[in-house]
């Protein structure tokens, strides 16, 4: 196969099936002579966050002049981005390198009676692959739903776990408490293996604390305690950590949301560990002041913001940010929504419409096949504002609105990656990996 037709067929991969078991996995990787084994993995889980840390751990590790590979998901608008070789994303021939061991592998795994893999089952194990022919020293994995039951938790000897916050988001898999949650989450936790986690919110904290006493695992943990906000200017966070490794001063991120300073923090404490330094030294706080998270409150052309906030956690933080900027621009926004229909949008969009003030809101339905219809969502924001609804059924007929209204006032996009995607995508643009 070439590389569009090695495309089309993991595209042709059901996405969101039956998972197969972490057996399964482990034998497909042993079969390919286990790929990655001896790199030193850390393995990212959580509900909202994990990109931004595995961003923030990579940039902090290519400081530092180390290898690393970084796989992501979901990718924004080309399937390579999900495979990072430090920062650029593997070239299509190595893309196809590694389809062709992964396929060949697979249907000899067929021909022995074994299911074939999922969608991001065969994903992984292609990175796993890359990252080994790249001979990478470091591996950041995040997971890809849940964390138990993840393929990716097939690795069995990580260097380090790290979870990020834990909220509702897929209950209907995961469990409707975020004490259920916390569990899934809380399975990439392995005997010995070291953890840092988001301790922000008490239930989850409670469940993640006993997994790792239960597995005899030193942990870490990062919480609003860790940190004394200073200032933000703008896009500019300042912050002063009040951990035993700092020098009591001032650190910045460029990222809006005073929340990502808790997964810079994460990061950071990570790359320390991985490193084994007892300071942080200078360069990771000269990393962190310049690492960009696309996708997360992303100014892709002047005044249009794209934001990946998908659950009522993260559009809580969007909402947050969303009023700042608009203070800032002293002009009402204009609020672009979409949405997949396994999110909760029945509570988000009152969420929205009570915690946002703005000129005039928007939906648009995605064409990804669980997408929302425009009219469907705006029925929903009929029922809890008077201010007025643009339905766009498309994403191209809205870029040309949403362009238009950006000369005067800030446009806000958010409600699900695959909206990031495609907007970005429409306006020419990429992800900050380089194609």
């Amino acid at each position: 196969m070439d590389y569009q037709s090695a495309v089309a067929y993991i595209e042709s991969i059901p996405k969101f099936t039956k998972k197969n078991s972490l057996s399964h996995t482990r034998y497909l990787l042993i079969k390919l002579k286990y790929p990655g084994v001896l790199r030193k993995i850390t393995h990212v889980a959580g509900t909202n966050g994990k990109g931004s840390v595995c961003i923030y751990l990579r940039d902090i590790l290519l400081g530092e002049k180390k290898s690393v590979g970084t796989f992501t998901s979901p990718h924004l608008v080309r399937i390579n981005e999900r495979f990072l070789i430090d920062k650029d994303e593997v070239s299509d021939e190595g893309f196809l390198e590694a389809f062709h061991e992964v396929y060949d592998t697979v249907k000899e795994m067929e021909a022995e009676g074994y299911e074939h893999p999922t969608y991001f089952e065969f994903l992984f194990v292609m990175a796993m692959v890359i990252f080994e022919k790249a001979d990478v020293e470091y591996i950041v994995l995040e997971t890809g739903l849940g964390g138990r039951l993840d393929a990716t938790n097939s690795v069995i000897k990580p260097t380090l776990s790290i979870i990020t916050s834990i909220g509702p988001d897929h209950q209907s898999i995961l469990g409707e408490t975020i004490e259920e949650i916390a569990g899934e989450k809380a399975g990439i936790i392995k005997r010995n293996v070291p953890l840092i986690f988001d301790g922000r919110e008490k239930k989850s904290r409670k469940i993640i604390e006993n997994a790792a006493k239960n597995a005899s695992v030193p942990y870490e943990i990062v919480d609003d305690s860790s940190y004394q906000l200073m200032n933000i200017r703008g896009k500019v966070i300042d912050f002063l950590p009040s951990t035993g490794y700092d020098k009591n001063d001032v650190w910045s991120i460029n990222v809006y949301g005073e929340y990502q300073i808790v997964n810079a923090l994460l990061a950071i404490r990570a790359a320390a560990l991985l490193l084994e330094t007892q300071s942080y030294p200078d360069s990771f706080k000269e990393t962190v002041k310049n690492t960009e998270i696309p996708g997360r409150m992303e100014e892709v052309v002047p005044n249009i913001f794209v934001d990946g906030a998908h659950n009522l956690q993260a559009v809580t933080e969007a909402c947050k940010v969303l009023n700042q900027i608009s203070e800032e621009a002293e002009a009402l926004p204009v609020v672009l929504y979409s949405a997949v229909s396994d999110k909760d949008y029945r509570k988000i969009i009152p969420y929205i419409c009570t915690h946002t003030k703005a000129k005039e809101y928007a939906v648009v339905g995605l064409t990804n096949s669980r997408g929302v219809s425009g009219k469907e969502l705006a029925e929903v924001f009929h029922e809890n504002t008077k201010e007025k609804i643009v339905v766009k059924e498309n994403v191209q007929e809205t870029i040309e609105y949403i362009k238009s209204e950006s000369e005067n006032r800030p446009v806000f996009c958010f409600g699900s990656l695959y909206l990031v995607g495609e907007i970005k995508a429409a306006l020419g643009g990429k992800s900050n990996a380089k194609f």
